[in-house]
């Protein structure tokens, strides 16, 4: 077949309208013919003719068919990853495009329209040809589109006019931008901006890939936070159970974190591990793992073992949740060795070390207002003679346990242990257990000397509980009544053992929402929230991230035995300008992976992450075009603000945001 040098590509794309006319012969010829003319399209269409040719694709199709109910798209949007973050960047661009006289629109990997905002006469005109979401524009069912064929090629594609195969896509350009899977780097799907083939212009190209870009952005924060969420839970978990095998796997079964011992127990290497031998070496188990992913539904069984003495071994599996979202499983193996009075004494040293606070005040690094805020709260909650019970609620990774930690170490309750649980971590069963204790042979497996209860561990001391929002309403009514009560009666027991233990409990979710929704008692809510402390997002911090990265980067060399690192002045611009979804979290990870890549002695924008430098990019780009994000956002609040006559707990509500967001942004228009 004769092709086009790029050189005559880009020259028709500099001449549309001269192009389209040669198109539209060229599209005649071939459809009459089978057989391309002189005046042959671009190599991409000419290509993609061809394949729908051999497919028997309907050249005078008039519809797109409908494959995929509202209802299915509803919860793709609602709880899939590429839904909720497609869906956030598009609602914000949807009024900037308003006026445009172009659609932006969301498809999948499959080719299926999941969302579309824009042009309302123009998503209209579109319904003509069924282009709404539900229809699907793979390629191999409908020919070269701006969807289609962006994902059959796997990278940024313009279908304009003539070029499309299917005679009624013909008065539309279309611009299609993929979406790559952070990680991995395949494509799960693509952003498509459609409009007039009359108003074709270069620059809408730059913005499907801008919208694009936004949308991976979203995507890493989302796969970053899920990623720290499951290795926290693996830390806290292997605390717990020491000894015991531990693997933790997230929602596409791959695994994230195992410990020595369970890579002993299934015979299981580091590197097979990576290769995902899991799957294949234990299939009747990986099946067990699914359905736990699927329903969430904590489940105990027997695994047979290869390559062992042992013949097979007991494991509970356990889902990982995150609010609504099933992040991952985290699967247990109780080991149930016995230990030796060396190694008992051992370990009873190292939980005194353990159980009291590691840090004060004096120790918190920040010197910003909403820290020092924070703080004074914090102090006077340490210094209450009542030990009232706090609430800590603030996003994952802001710091919440180094406050509880704080608040016992200045208390009066000081000299007491400092125990912490994290609720959300370990098994249905095994919390229970671990709350409230057992007495020996209260149940099948139960240790011969039975369990003390972490309350009466943390007597006369501080039990900070952790994600206490991801306690079920059984054990939300039991430690209702252990609060109300102050005494706890052990599992298999008839004795109660009195207590004098503050309550430090934290939660990164909405947990007033929780209560609202019927998911979390508001009786128990109340005897925990006698002082509630809300930890501040690192965004806010402003100058405490220059100071919090100067501390890491400091304490890591020096761990490392490198040389000590510093900041450019353009890195320290960009720092600020970041949003930190990941917190402190996320600014102590790239601190260590400075300390293991930066070559030199200085920090510059070349050793910049790629998302932090996207995140920059984008939003430079898409101010220049048409707007920033920012603005598209000031305008979304101060409309909903409108709409609730100011009442800002409903504009949040409404929003899906936290009201910290609202009164953030009033103050910033009140400074300017």
């Amino acid at each position: 077949m004769k092709t086009r040098s790029n050189l005559a590509e880009i020259e028709a794309l500099n001449n549309i309208p001269a192009s389209l006319r040669l198109t539209a012969d060229a599209w005649e010829h071939f459809i009459s013919t089978g057989e391309f003319a002189r005046n042959e399209p671009r190599n991409v269409i000419a290509k993609s003719w061809q394949r729908c040719r051999d497919l028997g694709i309907n050249p005078h199709e008039e519809r797109a068919s409908s494959v995929i109910s509202l209802e299915e798209i509803d919860t793709k949007l609602h709880t899939e990853y590429l839904g909720l973050s497609a869906k956030a960047v598009l609602d914000r661009m949807a009024q900037t495009v308003e006026d445009t006289g172009h659609v932006i629109v969301l498809a999948d990997k499959a080719g299926r329209m999941l969302y579309s905002v824009g042009h309302q006469q123009v998503q209209n005109r579109l319904e003509s040809i069924n282009f709404r979401p539900g229809s699907c524009w793979g390629e191999e069912v409908v020919g070269p589109n701006g969807i289609g064929t962006t994902l059959a090629l796997g990278k940024p594609e313009l279908v304009m006019g003539t070029e499309h195969y299917c005679q009624s896509w013909q008065p539309w350009v279309c611009y299609g931008a993929p979406i790559h899977k952070p990680g991995d780097h395949s494509v799960i799907g693509c952003i498509d901006i459609t409009g007039p083939v009359e108003n074709v212009h270069a620059e809408t190209m730059a913005l499907a890939l801008s919208i694009s870009h936004s949308v991976e952005l979203y995507l890493s924060n989302t796969f970053f936070q899920r990623r720290e969420i499951l290795r926290n839970v693996f830390l806290d978990i292997k605390r717990a159970y020491p000894g015991d095998g531990l693997l933790v796997l997230d929602e596409t079964g791959n695994v994230i974190e195992a410990n020595r011992e369970v890579r002993n127990l299934l015979d299981l290497s580091t590197l097979s591990l990576l290769k995902n031998a899991f799957k294949q070496l234990y299939p009747e188990l990986y099946i067990n793992v699914n359905k736990c992913l699927l329903n969430g539904i904590e489940k105990e069984c027997q695994v047979e073992l290869y390559n062992t003495i042992t013949g097979s071994a007991r494991c509970i599996i356990k889902a990982v949740e995150k609010g609504e979202k099933r992040l991952g499983v985290a699967v247990l193996f109780p080991c149930g060795k016995t230990v030796n009075k060396t190694e008992h004494q051992h370990t009873k040293e190292n939980k005194k070390k353990i159980s009291s606070a590691k840090y004060t005040f004096k120790k918190i690094i920040g010197k910003s207002a909403v820290l020092k805020e924070t703080l004074k709260v914090a102090k006077l909650a340490a210094q209450d003679v009542l030990h009232n019970n706090v609430l800590l609620s603030g996003e994952t990774g802001t710091g919440k346990k180094l406050i509880a930690h704080v608040i016992h170490a200045d208390g009066l309750l000081r000299t007491g242990p400092f125990i912490s649980i994290n609720c959300s971590t370990l098994p249905k069963s095994l919390i229970e257990r671990e709350l409230f204790g057992y007495e020996k042979d209260a149940f099948t497996g139960a240790r011969k000397e039975g369990q003390i209860s972490k309350f009466e561990a943390a007597n006369n001391g501080t039990l900070f509980l952790d994600e206490i929002d991801s306690l079920d309403m059984a054990l939300q009514s039991r430690l209702l009544r252990l609060l109300d009560e102050k005494y706890i009666t052990r599992l298999g027991s008839t004795t109660p053992v009195s207590l004098n233990v503050r309550i430090i409990s934290a939660t990164s979710s909405k947990l007033l929402l929780a209560v609202e929704e019927g998911r979390f008692r508001r009786d128990l809510y109340h005897q925990l929230n006698v002082l509630e402390i809300k930890v501040p997002p690192l965004r806010e911090r402003g100058k405490d991230i220059l100071e919090l990265l100067d501390h890491f980067l400091q304490e890591g060399c020096a761990e490392a035995g490198r040389t000590r690192l510093h900041v450019s002045a353009e890195v320290e611009d960009k720092l600020h300008c970041y949003n930190w979804s990941g917190n402190i979290c996320e600014l102590q990870n790239m601190s260590a992976r400075w300390i293991l890549t930066v070559a030199g002695q200085k920090i510059t924008l070349n050793d910049m992450p790629e998302n932090l430098c996207m995140a920059n990019a984008d939003s430079e780009t898409i101010g220049n075009k048409l707007s920033t994000l920012d603005s598209i956002e000031d305008e979304l609040i101060r409309k909903t603000l409108t709409e609730t006559h100011g009442n800002i707990s409903k504009t949040a509500k409404v929003l899906g945001v936290n009201r910290s967001t609202i009164y953030r942004r009033i103050n910033r228009w009140k400074s300017k």
